[in-house]
């Protein structure tokens, strides 16, 4: 029987072995360009009294050796999940397509506004990457996603993904459930 996964085996890029190899690479090359003090000195300077989470993601994300990075420039897509006040979230936008990154997702309840934002910042890079926006979690029962956001998943999914749209997004990162649905409700060129 030959189904799906079958198909997914036989294309295969790696070996499990291989891209846990890759990973410890990732992790020690992380370590040595980034000390824990030399980036904790960096927030400091920068500024303070802010939220420490969103301070060292844009710190690392700005302290990020712009020369002899091209291990970067391989990544298919950044999965930050982008969430926060429009403009910070528009600073973090420009700083990752100054990557030359050709992908990343913003989350969508961060609102309309917010996507709009990130948008228009990056209007002026001739070659701007692919963004997306996150309607849902996939780790979220419906029970608990409704006692956070007041609706179903599938509705809110909907109206997230027209936010995107209206916003001026590439897409949407959503469930199979709600793909067919999202394309109706907004662009057969959406992705």
């Amino acid at each position: 029987m030959n189904n799906h996964n079958d198909k997914f085996q036989e294309k295969e890029l790696i070996s499990n072995f291989e891209l846990a190899g890759l990973v410890v690479v990732f992790l020690i090359v992380l370590i040595v360009l980034f000390p824990k003090n030399t980036l904790k000195n960096y927030i400091l300077q920068e500024r303070s009294n802010y939220n420490l989470a969103r301070d060292y993601l844009q710190s690392l994300i700005k302290a990020y050796p712009k020369k002899n990075n091209d291990f970067v420039k391989y990544l298919i897509e950044f999965d930050l999940k982008l969430y926060d006040i429009p403009n910070t979230m528009a600073d973090a936008a420009e700083e990752i397509a100054k990557m030359d990154i050709n992908m990343f997702n913003v989350h969508a309840s961060a609102g309309k506004r917010a996507m709009r934002e990130v948008m228009n910042r990056l209007q002026k890079f001739e070659k701007r990457p692919i963004v997306l926006a996150v309607t849902a979690l996939t780790s979220f029962s419906n029970e608990e996603f409704k006692e956070i956001y007041g609706e179903d998943i599938e509705k809110k999914a909907i109206e997230f993904a027209k936010n995107a749209y209206e916003a001026g997004l590439d897409g949407v990162v959503c469930s199979v459930w709600e793909s067919l649905k999202i394309k109706k409700n907004t662009n057969e060129n959406f992705i």
